[in-house]
């Protein structure tokens, strides 16, 4: 099923990058091992998170969605909202939003090549029954 293309990407983009920062700071509080330090860290983060939950619906929608080519600006604009570095664990990620833009792009190409393949069947069908 083709995407609408009604919702844009904004919400996407949002959460995307307040799930990545998020993380980001607790993971940070968290490696030096669990202690009642970590309580700051997570009050740090629990604005992000009730947005994360308040944009949460739209964001979902907004993915349902998506065109290949706002995949792709999607991707750019989270590594770059959230400074996804080239390398290491992050630039992994930052490369894996690019592979998932492409993914997207390639499968919404077979489905519209597929869709032209079963056309052009239903046109030899109708062929046929025209011919007799």
């Amino acid at each position: 099923m083709e995407p609408q293309n009604n919702l844009g990407i904004d919400h996407l983009v949002d959460v995307a990058v307040d799930i990545i920062e998020t993380s980001d700071i607790v993971a940070k509080a968290l490696s030096d091992g669990l202690d009642i330090t970590d309580v700051g860290a997570v009050w740090k983060a629990a604005p992000r998170l009730a947005e994360i939950v308040r944009e949460g619906k739209e964001a979902y929608n907004e993915l349902l969605d998506l065109t290949p080519e706002e995949s792709t600006l999607a991707a750019q604009q989270i590594a770059e909202r959230a400074n996804l570095p080239a390398t290491g664990v992050l630039g992994k990620v930052n490369s894996g939003l690019i592979l998932l833009a492409r993914t997207h792009q390639e499968i919404a190409d077979d489905i519209d090549l597929a869709q032209d393949w079963l056309q052009w069947a239903k046109s030899l069908r109708n062929a046929d029954a025209e011919q007799n």
